[in-house]
Order: structure tokens, then C-alpha cells, then sequence
């Protein structure tokens, strides 16, 4: 199957990634982690593979180059998990995907406070009061402005193969992302790699706005023979239009266990959808997929993700989604439970040995012998995914808007100002990106 992912070293990723406190906006600590992470894998390529970091407001990249490359490949994943933050008077406030049906009024949460800089402070019990969209300290300890609350989960563990962390989504792709790192500086094959640890994906996908706007990683434009790859842990539920879309072509649900996941869907759109052409990495990965008999899922899956960002904005046709399904996506348990993230192992070694073979093994995709209408892209177009262009619009319009009124929370990596300065620069930017909208 050509090189392995270490599964001892992922492991390790894994662990050490579990403990990070990462909530959105607030990037430092993770970052750091992963930054110290990239100098020890520096020290392991090969002498001939070019190396280079750099970060900005939106992501940090690490390009892996050698020879001359046919193709070029941008590998996303996302440094950010839903958790609280504190603003510092006393309350804190979920950022990202936080359901607040899941609990009652006046519902408790426990939670690990961190400081800004990623240092554990201690516990405390964080209390809900009645439909408030905020929480305040019922017990324990308290948190200062930029603070973060993480939940309180019992240690990373791997069960039979059945990984429980409380950040696997993304952090899992994260250590993935290093796994792969480690593999394709030691390949013999020509590449040209970069790596994206984005800041924010949580709120809005706003590193993968940041990256589309710019239309370009530090080193190349994404042009439309650039080819975009998603990492993103996914779970198993299916709003109306994308189960719609699966029952229409009989497609089998996304399962816990059964591989990887070929993504070319977000909640309300198709991959690549406006550029008018096959997206032929889809098909150089389902090529990939039969030549070395790997099992993985391809069929239509929810949520939304950078994808669906770089499809909104036209950045080309060749865009998919890797994916490994998690239970307890976003630490939603039964009955409003928080408890960690849960996925199989073996499904994540899948996912790095097939993107491995995309960009390091022989290429055997063959034009003269594949049907491309028979993509699971293509299909779709005849269902109700297929999204309009005023809904493209319209999302690029939103998404744009809250881009330019976050940057300098981006800037910063904090969500509430510091000082009368911090507070102007944060004011101004909302303001003005909302005015920009009606000019």
C-alpha cells in the first residue's frame, strides 16, 4: 500500500493534542503546540525536502516541497474546538456549534478554566440562568478576560481500538496532519504540500474565508488545477435536503468503523459546484481507493465546512473532504450529557494511508477509462444539493461580512479587548464591515 502511518506516533499526536485547551479565537496555545511539534519533525526529513513555516491571522502553513512536483496540494484542518471563553465580568460564552436546548434552564456544566497563555488554572461549575445565552461560576474557579473554559472529561483513551478524546474534532486531523508530515518528508516521490492549521473554524469557517479571500497560500495562487483537501471529523446525522439528496440515490448513511470518508458535499451544496468542470481529485482518490483495495465511505454527508467555503468562492473544481465519523460530535452525549468525542482509530490510519497514496503514489487515474459522470459530484447535481447561485451569494456575502468584522480578534488571537484601544479596533471593524455590505 506504499508507506505506512505510524500508529504508535499518531497515537502519541493524539494524546498530546487531547490536552490542548483550544477554544475558538483564542489560537496561542495550540499553535504553540504545534509549532513545537513541526521542530521535531523538521529534524527527521529527508536532507532534499525544502521546509518552510510560516503563519499569519488565518492559519499556520508548513509547505513540504521536493523535485518538480505535477501537482500542487492544500491540505486544511483546524486548530479550534467549541468550548467557552470569559469575558472577564464574571461570565463566560460558548463559541462554535453550542446547543443550547441540550440543556435545561439553570443547567450546570463542569469545566477546566484555562488561563490565555494555555496554563490549567483548576475546575469550577459553570451554571446557565434561564434562557441566557451566557454562563456564570456557580462553584470553583473563576476566569479572567481571554480565559478559557474547556469540559470536564475523563483522560484520552484508546479502547479496542475506539479512540475517546474531548477534542477530536479537529484535533484528531491535527494529528493526523503531523502523521502525514512525518510520512511524506521521508517519500521518495516529487511533491509539493502545504499544510494549513487554521485558526478558526468554528465560527464561521473564518481562516478558510481568510484563505479564499487571499486566493493564495504564502508560497502559490490556488488556481483551478490547485487541489484542495478538507480534513474534518464528521458525525452521522443528516438535515433535511442533504438525507433527502441520499434517499434520492440510494446511498448508504456515513457509520462509525466503516473507513474514511470521500466528502464532496456540505449542507446545502456540492463541491466545486461553480467551476463547470469533474472534480478530477475526487476521482484520482476513488482510483486510488480500488488500486489499493482501501476501504472507505463515499456518500453524501452533513455539515459544513471549508469545502463548502472554497466552493462558494470559486476556487476550482478539485475539492473534497476527508473524513473520519465521530461519535459525539462537538461532546453531545444522551440526554444533554457532555462527554468526549469518539471515533475508531483505524478509520484515521485509513484516511492518512489513502492521502498518502494521492499524493505520493503512482498516478492511476486514467481519462480513457473513467466515467465521470458516474462521480458521486456529477449525481448530486441533479438533486435539491445542487445550491443556486443566490444562495452562493449570499453565503460569500455573509461569510465575507463577519471575516472582515473579526480580523482583529484573528490579529489578536482573543475574542474581548484588553483595553480602550483593543475595544475601538474591535468596534470599528464590526462597524465598518457592516457598512461595507450597503455601499
Amino acid at each position: 500500500m506504499g508507506k505506512e502511518i505510524d500508529t504508535g506516533s499518531l497515537s502519541a499526536y493524539l494524546k498530546d493534542l487531547s490536552s490542548v485547551a483550544n477554544a475558538p479565537y483564542l489560537w496561542e496555545p495550540a499553535r504553540r503546540k504545534v509549532l513545537g511539534l513541526l521542530v521535531d519533525l523538521e529534524k527527521k526529513r529527508s536532507p532534499d525536502v525544502e521546509w518552510e513555516v510560516i503563519g499569519d491571522e488565518d492559519a499556520l502553513y508548513l509547505r513540504l516541497s521536493k523535485g518538480r512536483a505535477h501537482d500542487r496540494y492544500l491540505i486544511t484542518c483546524h486548530l479550534d474546538h467549541p468550548y467557552l471563553v470569559f469575558d472577564g465580568l464574571g461570565k463566560a460564552w460558548p463559541f462554535g456549534n453550542f446547543d443550547y436546548d441540550r440543556l435545561d434552564p439553570d443547567g450546570t456544566i463542569p469545566v477546566e478554566v484555562w488561563d490565555k497563555d494555555g496554563s490549567r488554572l483548576g475546575e469550577s461549575v459553570l451554571m446557565r440562568k434561564g434562557e441566557r445565552r451566557c454562563f456564570t461560576v456557580a462553584s470553583g474557579t473563576g476566569g479572567g478576560r481571554n480565559d478559557q473554559a474547556t469540559y470536564k472529561m475523563p483522560a484520552f483513551e484508546v479502547r479496542e481500538g475506539v479512540v475517546e478524546m474531548s477534542n477530536a474534532d479537529d484535533m484528531a486531523m491535527v494529528a493526523l496532519s503531523l502523521s502525514l508530515i512525518d510520512s511524506i518528508s521521508k517519500s521518495d516521490a516529487n511533491f509539493d504540500a502545504v499544510f494549513a492549521f487554521e485558526n478558526v473554524e468554528e465560527v464561521k469557517q473564518l481562516s478558510g474565508v481568510g484563505i479564499a479571500l487571499k486566493r493564495k497560500t504564502p508560497w502559490w495562487m490556488i488556481g483551478p488545477d490547485t487541489n484542495l483537501i478538507v480534513l474534518e471529523m464528521v458525525d452521522e446525522k443528516l438535515p433535511p435536503k442533504p438525507l433527502q439528496a441520499r434517499e434520492q440515490l440510494n446511498l448508504p448513511r456515513p457509520k462509525v468503523g466503516g473507513g474514511p470518508g470521500l466528502r464532496v458535499n456540505d449542507r446545502e451544496l456540492i463541491y466545486g459546484q461553480k467551476s463547470g468542470y469533474p472534480n478530477y481529485l475526487e476521482a484520482r482518490f476513488l482510483a486510488v481507493a480500488r488500486a489499493v483495495d482501501l476501504e472507505h465511505q463515499y456518500t453524501v454527508q452533513a455539515g459544513f465546512c471549508d469545502g463548502g467555503i472554497f466552493s462558494g468562492f470559486n476556487l476550482g473544481p478539485n475539492i473534497v473532504g476527508l473524513t473520519v465519523v465521530d461519535n459525539y460530535r462537538h461532546n453531545e452525549g444522551e440526554a444533554g450529557l457532555f462527554v468526549p468525542e469518539k471515533f475508531h482509530l483505524r478509520d484515521l490510519e485509513l484516511a492518512g494511508r489513502w492521502i498518502y497514496e494521492v499524493i505520493c503514489g503512482k498516478d492511476v487515474t486514467s481519462d480513457k477509462d473513467f466515467d465521470y459522470k458516474s462521480l458521486l459530484s456529477q449525481r448530486l447535481r441533479a438533486t435539491s444539493l445542487l445550491a443556486s447561485d443566490s444562495y452562493l451569494q449570499g453565503l460569500v456575502r455573509e461569510r465575507v461580512r463577519t471575516y472582515r468584522a473579526m480580523k482583529p480578534r484573528l490579529e489578536m488571537g482573543k475574542y474581548f479587548p484588553d483595553s480602550l484601544s483593543e475595544w475601538v479596533k474591535f468596534v470599528s471593524a464590526v462597524a465598518f464591515a457592516y457598512m461595507r455590505t450597503f455601499l
